[in-house]
This record gives structure tokens, C-alpha cells and sequence, in this order.
């Protein structure tokens, strides 16, 4: 578990805060999702607002923000799932798998090819991951979709992992500015790094010029895990 926390969740927020806070308009609309969720209080020792999200009004409600994390996990997931072939099968009418190999899935592979997802595969655009579940071109997509493997080695963390995403993300977004010391968001580059990751670490620094949000400098922002 620690090794999926700090190999492939810390990566995840990291790449997150890139693609979002390079997009204003993007970065508005998490904003008023997760407004709408957030209750207002006042802090007891401080007397100034605070703000509080429940971690269940995220899983449920925030189609937006989760839909986020996702087109992340498709830009920058390099995880490798591998499959021990027990018998030889001729994939469509071409591939021969003889039996005794090994077959290698990289999940950038599928997560990168335009026959599933499209001409704006190269974009950062969450709302791919907001279409009707009904259409083909969901149903394409989400066969295609691999971020945390697949059959017998799902991974079992999954969903305390994207609770873990959700819920960061979401406080980092409500409560802080960033914007980047160079002035503009520059790519950093990107690159596996451990046989056990499966997200992209990047390539070089990327200094960042974080702040308490302005209009909410004094505000306390924090979540709910129980309710």
C-alpha cells in the first residue's frame, strides 16, 4: 500500500495540479462543483470561516472532479499488465500468441490511440469521461481504459486510492492559488521510473508559486471522511 502511495497517488495529484491550474476555465468549474458541496461554518478559535466537505458529496456528486483524475490517469499512467499465455489464440484473424509466452498490455498504448478515443486524444479534456455510458464511443473508451489494471490484477487499493486523489485534490483547488514562478506552465517531461509504478514521474522541477486563494485568505478548508 505505501508503495502505491507514493509511486503512483503523489505522482497523480502532482500531474492533476498541472493539467488544471494550467486551464482557467477548467479550473472555475471544479471550483463551482465543489462549492456547491461545501457547507460553510465558523472556526472556534479563530472566528473565521471555515468550509467543510464531506468525502461521500465528492465521491457522489463531483462528476467533474473525478472525471479530472481520470483524463490524468490516461495522459500519464505507465503501468505494464502482463498475462502468461496458456494456450495458442490468433487475435483478429493477424496476432499469433503461442503458448508459454508472455503477453506485455501497456496501458499508454490503449490510453493514447485515437481509434478509442478519438481526434482530441492529445488533449487534456475531462468531459470525454462525462458522455452518456450508453453511446459507442463511451463503451469504446472504457474498454480502453486501464489505470489500475484489469481481471485477476485489478488493484485491490483502487478505491481507497481515488478517495485519497478526490479528496486531495479537492482541498488544494478550494483553498490555494498556484501559478508558476517562470510564468508559464512548461511541460516538465515525464518518465517511468520503477517497475512497481504505474504514473509517470516528471522529468525535471517545476516551481510553483502557491498561495492562499484570493477572496478566501483566512478561510479553513478540510473534509469529512465520515459522513
Amino acid at each position: 500500500m505505501i508503495i502505491g502511495i507514493l509511486t503512483n497517488t503523489v505522482p497523480t495529484i502532482f500531474w492533476a495540479v498541472y493539467y488544471v491550474y494550467r486551464d482557467a476555465s477548467l479550473l472555475a468549474s471544479l471550483r463551482e462543483e465543489l462549492a456547491s458541496i461545501a457547507t460553510k461554518g465558523t472556526d472556534a478559535k479563530t472566528g473565521e470561516p471555515s468550509w467543510t466537505m464531506r468525502s461521500s458529496d465528492i465521491r457522489d456528486k463531483c462528476r467533474l472532479l473525478a472525471a479530472t483524475i481520470d483524463e490524468t490517469f490516461r495522459h500519464r499512467t505507465c503501468g505494464i499488465s502482463s498475462r502468461f499465455v496458456t494456450e495458442d489464440v490468433v487475435l483478429n484473424n493477424r496476432y499469433l500468441l503461442k503458448s508459454g509466452t508472455v503477453c506485455e498490455l501497456p496501458n499508454n498504448v490503449l490510453h493514447s490511440n485515437s481509434e478509442y478515443w478519438g481526434d482530441t486524444v492529445e488533449e487534456f479534456n475531462p468531459t470525454r469521461f462525462l458522455a452518456d455510458p450508453r453511446s459507442a464511443e463511451a463503451k469504446k473508451a472504457r474498454g480502453a481504459f486501464r489505470p489500475f489494471g484489469g481481471g485477476a490484477s485489478l488493484c485491490a487499493g483502487r478505491h481507497q486510492a481515488m478517495s485519497q486523489m478526490l479528496g486531495g485534490l479537492a482541498l488544494f483547488i478550494m483553498s490555494s492559488d498556484c501559478d508558476p514562478v517562470s510564468g508559464s506552465w512548461k511541460f516538465p517531461g515525464a518518465h517511468g521510473h520503477t517497475i512497481a509504478a504505474a504514473v509517470d514521474l516528471p522529468s525535471s522541477d517545476l516551481w510553483l508559486d502557491i498561495k492562499p486563494r484570493k477572496g478566501y485568505e483566512k478561510d479553513y478548508w478540510s473534509l469529512d471522511p465520515l459522513s
